[in-house]
This record gives structure tokens, sequence and C-alpha cells, in this order.
């Protein structure tokens, strides 16, 4: 996952550069003026999908962590 930043004069010049390099698909992740035009971060499409692959695994792995904790403890409070 990669943010690019684009630098031009104006937000249509730039938004015609984020097209060109990432594709109609691209996800703008910030914008804002400077001195010199407009600043845009952006990324691919296909980075957000990478992103998401990476946030199920984190949210299966919590949900699995409490059942094996739970698990642990309840074998812990027996008596041998």
């Amino acid at each position: 996952m990669s943010v690019r930043r684009f630098v031009g004069a104006n937000s249509r010049d730039v938004m015609r550069q984020v097209r060109e390099v990432l594709g109609d698909d691209a996800l703008i992740v910030a914008n804002r003026r400077t001195e010199g035009g407009v600043e845009i971060l952006a990324m691919a499409d296909d980075a957000v999908d990478q992103f998401d692959r990476r946030r199920r695994r984190q949210r299966r792995s919590r949900r699995l962590a409490p059942r094996q904790r739970l698990s642990f403890h309840c074998q812990s409070n027996q008596t041998p």
C-alpha cells in the first residue's frame, strides 16, 4: 500500500495526474492548498484491497484470542 503525492497549479490538473497514474478508481487520501497550488495524496484502489485483507486477518486473530484465553483459564481452574 503506497500513498503517492501529486502537486499542481489547481485541483483539476492534479486530479488529471492522479487518474493518469492510478486510474479512475484511485482513492484520495488527503488534499490541501499549498503556496504553489494544490497537493493531493492518493493511492490505487487495489492497495485498499490489500489493506482490507490485513484488517480481516487482524479481526480473525482478535476473535480467536479471547476463546484461547478462556479455555486456558478454565483449564487452570480445574483440580487434578
